[in-house]
C-alpha cells in the first residue's frame, strides 16, 4: 500500500466533494479528508493538518485547499 493520502476541501467544502472519488482512492490507499471548517486562517488550517498527520503521507488540495497545503 502507498502512504496515506489526506485531502484538503477548498473554500465552503467538506468531505463531501470528495464522495465521488474516495471508493476509488480508498481502494489503492488510506484517504482522509482535513478539516479546514475549523480555523478561521491558512496557517491554522495547516498546522491543524500536520498535526493530525501521519509522519508521511500524500496531500491534495483542492481551490483554498490547495493554498493552505502549500503553508
Amino acid at each position: 500500500m502507498s502512504e496515506p493520502l489526506i485531502l484538503v476541501p477548498g473554500l465552503l467544502c467538506d468531505e463531501r466533494v470528495f464522495a465521488p472519488q474516495l471508493p476509488a482512492l480508498a481502494a489503492r490507499t488510506a484517504v482522509r479528508v482535513a478539516q479546514t471548517r475549523l480555523d478561521d486562517r491558512l496557517g491554522a488550517m495547516a498546522e491543524r493538518l500536520l498535526a493530525e498527520a501521519p509522519e508521511r503521507f500524500a496531500l491534495a488540495g483542492l481551490s483554498m485547499g490547495a493554498v493552505s497545503a502549500s503553508k
